[in-house]
C-alpha cells in the first residue's frame, strides 16, 4: 500500500482504531481494534493499549471527537463569504454559549440557504478538551493531522458512500448516549447529542459483554427506545421552528455499540415505524480487508474510525479544529512532496546561480579584453618604438620609473664632479678623533646627503665646520641632530655641491 493512515475515535468509555491502506486503485483495512476504559483506569493507558493491538509505529492520523465534547448551533447570517462569516460568527455565538467564545475553537459548516443568506452548522470545542486531547495522544506518540467531530465525518462518507441516502436520519447508539444526524439530498443539516432516559442506568435493559452487547429484558429495551424516539422527535421539531425547513426522515440508518444487540434493530424500526438498515459503511464505500474472506469486522464498533481514516485521503477535511494556536506544525521537510518541492528548488536556484555567473564571467571577461585592447593601444601611441607588448600596464610602469630617474648616472657625473672625489674630499676632513658611523649616504648631481650616528653634538659641528671649509661644496647644512634611547646623537647633513665640484 503506498499510502497509509489511521482513523481514531476517542469516544466515552470505548476508543477504536483503524487503519486504511490505500494503492493501486483500491482501499484496505490494514489494522482495526476496539479498546474499552476500565472503571479506574486513564484514557491514555486504553490508547496505549489500542495502538499497540494496532501495531502503530507513526504516520498520518485522523482523530474524532465525539459530540459530547462539542457545543452545537444552527444558524443563519444574511451573507455567504466565509472570511466576512468567520468574522461575525463569534459575535452571534457570545450570548449562546455558556464558556466565552474566546476560550473555544469555532468550525462551521454552510449547509444551504436561498441567496445571499448562508444557513451553517456550527461546532465549538472548547480549548482546554482540545489541549488535553492533544497531550494525551503526544503522551502516547501520535500527532493528528486533522482533530473533527466523528459524527460529522461519519455523516459525510455515508452519504458520499450512498447518494440515495435522500432524506435519512442516523442514529449512533453508545454506550451512554445518542448521536443523531439528519441529513437531505446527501447534505448533513442537524446534529444533535441525547442523552438516555435515566431507567437506561437504573434498570439497564442491555447487558455489556466485553465489546458486545445483548438485550436482558426485551420490554424494558422497547420501553427505552420509545422513550428515545420521543427526544428524537423533539429535536427534530425544534430543527423545523428554527429553520422553517419541516424535514420528515424516510429512513434511519444505525450504528455504534448497542446495534452489535441481536434485535435491536427490530425494535427501533417498530418505535420509529421507518425503514431502518445498520450502517456497514465498510462495503458501501468499498473497502476490503487486507486478508480476504477475514469476517472479523464489526459494523457499528468500527465505523466512526473507519470514517475518520476515509476521510484523511482527502485533500481537506471539511471542519478541522486544529487551526490558530492548535495548528500542525508543518515544517520543510514534513511529507515526501515537501522534500521533492525542496530539492527541485534548490536544483532550480543553483541552475539560476550557475546561469547568472557564467553570464557575469562572460560580461566581466569581455569588459577585460575591451579594456586590455585600450591599454596595448594607449602603450603604443606614448611608446611608439615599442616592439613587444605582453603587459602594457607593467610596462608603462617601468618607462615612466625611468623617465622619473635622476638625470645623472652613477657612479660618473659629467666633467670634474666624480663621487670618488666626493667621498675621498669627505673621508679626509673629518678628524680620526671624531667617531661617526654613516647609516645612508646619497649623491646625487646637486647634492649629497649624509646620515649617521656619532657620541656628542660637538662632533656634529665639527663635521660641519670641516666640510664647509672645502671648495667642492657651496652650502653645508644640518637638517637634524636629536639624541637616542641608546646615549647616540642621530644627525642628518646635507651638502650643496658647488661649481668647483
Amino acid at each position: 500500500m503506498t499510502q497509509k493512515i489511521l482513523g481514531l475515535d476517542i469516544a466515552s468509555g470505548f476508543l477504536s482504531g483503524v487503519v486504511l491502506g490505500q494503492g493501486r486503485g483500491e482501499r484496505r483495512v490494514l489494522a482495526r481494534g476496539v479498546a474499552a476504559v476500565a472503571d479506574g483506569e486513564e484514557t491514555g493507558e486504553a490508547l496505549t493499549r489500542l495502538l499497540a493491538e494496532l501495531e502503530w509505529r507513526g504516520g498520518p492520523c485522523i482523530c474524532g471527537v465525539s459530540l459530547s465534547s462539542l457545543s452545537l448551533r444552527n444558524l443563519t447570517l444574511p451573507f455567504r463569504d466565509r472570511r466576512r462569516i468567520s468574522q461575525v460568527l463569534p459575535f452571534e455565538l457570545e450570548d449562546q454559549l455558556v464558556v466565552p467564545v474566546d476560550e473555544q475553537v469555532v468550525e462551521f459548516l454552510r449547509v444551504g440557504g436561498e441567496a445571499p443568506a448562508s444557513n451553517l452548522l456550527v461546532f465549538c470545542l472548547e480549548k482546554t478538551v482540545l489541549r488535553r486531547l492533544l497531550d494525551l495522544l503526544a503522551g502516547c506518540g501520535v500527532d493528528p493531522r486533522r482533530v473533527t467531530p466523528s459524527m460529522l465525518a461519519l455523516a459525510t462518507q455515508m452519504v458520499r458512500a450512498d447518494p440515495d441516502t435522500g432524506n435519512g436520519l442516523l442514529l449512533h447508539a453508545d454506550l451512554h448516549s445518542l448521536s443523531l444526524v439528519l441529513c437531505r439530498q446527501g447534505q448533513p443539516l442537524f446534529f444533535r447529542r441525547l442523552p438516555y432516559p435515566e431507567q437506561m442506568f437504573t434498570r439497564p435493559p442491555f447487558v455489556l459483554q466485553g465489546t458486545a452487547v445483548r438485550i436482558g429484558d426485551r420490554q424494558q429495551a422497547a420501553d427505552c427506545i420509545r422513550s428515545i424516539r420521543g427526544d428524537v422527535q423533539r429535536s427534530l421539531d425544534f430543527f423545523t421552528m428554527a429553520t422553517g425547513q419541516e424535514l420528515q426522515p424516510d429512513r434511519i440508518l444505525l450504528s455504534g455499540l448497542l446495534v452489535t444487540a441481536p434485535g435491536f434493530a427490530e425494535l427501533v424500526r417498530e418505535s420509529f415505524d421507518r425503514q431502518v438498515d445498520l450502517l456497514d459503511l465498510r462495503r458501501e464505500a468499498g473497502v476490503r480487508e487486507m486478508n480476504d474472506g477475514d469476517d472479523g469486522w464489526q459494523p457499528g464498533l468500527q465505523e466512526r474510525a473507519l470514517a475518520l481514516a476515509l476521510s484523511g485521503l482527502e485533500r481537506r477535511g471539511v471542519v478541522d479544529f486544529r487551526q490558530g494556536e492548535f495548528a500542525v506544525s508543518r515544517g520543510v521537510l514534513a511529507s515526501r512532496r515537501r522534500v521533492g518541492g525542496v530539492l527541485v528548488t534548490a536544483v532550480l536556484l543553483a541552475a539560476a546561480g550557475l546561469g547568472w555567473l557564467w553570464a557575469d564571467y562572460r560580461a566581466l571577461r569581455s569588459r577585460f579584453d575591451d579594456l586590455g585592447g585600450q591599454m596595448r593601444a594607449l602603450y603604443r601611441q606614448t611608446f611608439p618604438g615599442a616592439t613587444r607588448i605582453v603587459d602594457p600596464l607593467a610596462q608603462m610602469q617601468a618607462n615612466l620609473r625611468q623617465m622619473q630617474a635622476p638625470r645623472v648616472s652613477l657612479p660618473l657625473f659629467t666633467g670634474r664632479k666624480r663621487i670618488l672625489d666626493i667621498l675621498a674630499d669627505i673621508s679626509g676632513r673629518i678628524p680620526e678623533s671624531v667617531a661617526i658611523h654613516v647609516s645612508r649616504l646619497v649623491i646625487d648631481a646637486e647634492s649629497v646627503q649624509i646620515k649617521g650616528t656619532t657620541d656628542t653634538f660637538n662632533n656634529v659641528d665639527t663635521i660641519r665646520n670641516r666640510l664647509l671649509s672645502s671648495p667642492l661644496y657651496r652650502e653645508v647644512k644640518i637638517v637634524s641632530a636629536t639624541a637616542g634611547k641608546n646615549k647616540k646623537i642621530r644627525f642628518e647633513i646635507r651638502l650643496q655641491l658647488g661649481e668647483a665640484s
